[in-house]
């Protein structure tokens, strides 16, 4: 909230990703983000990094994922994660 001057409003975020099959219930996810500059005195510059790593599919409403995250420009770190993924339509149509 407030009016910009000092911390801005508004911030977004863009993504292309994609995950393939490997073999049985291993596959391989690739990701590249970005978040775009924000301005005023407390304004980010842009971020641009890509993650990826192996997924496992425990069942089908519930993976496993993990991986690295690189980063391409911007104040990313390098990052390794470890995720846990839920179709949550899946849990509510049971």
């Amino acid at each position: 909230s407030g009016n910009g001057t000092e911390a801005p409003r508004t911030s977004t975020m863009w993504t292309i990703a994609a995950g393939i099959p490997v073999h049985g219930a291993w596959g391989w996810a690739l990701e590249c983000y970005g978040y775009p500059h924000t301005s005023g005195p407390a304004g980010a510059t842009s971020i641009v990094a890509l993650l990826t790593g192996p997924t496992y599919v425990v069942r089908p409403e519930l993976a496993l994922d993990f991986g690295v995250i690189e980063p391409i420009t911007g104040a990313q770190p390098r990052a390794f994660y470890l995720g846990i993924v839920t179709s949550l339509g899946r849990l509510v149509s049971r």
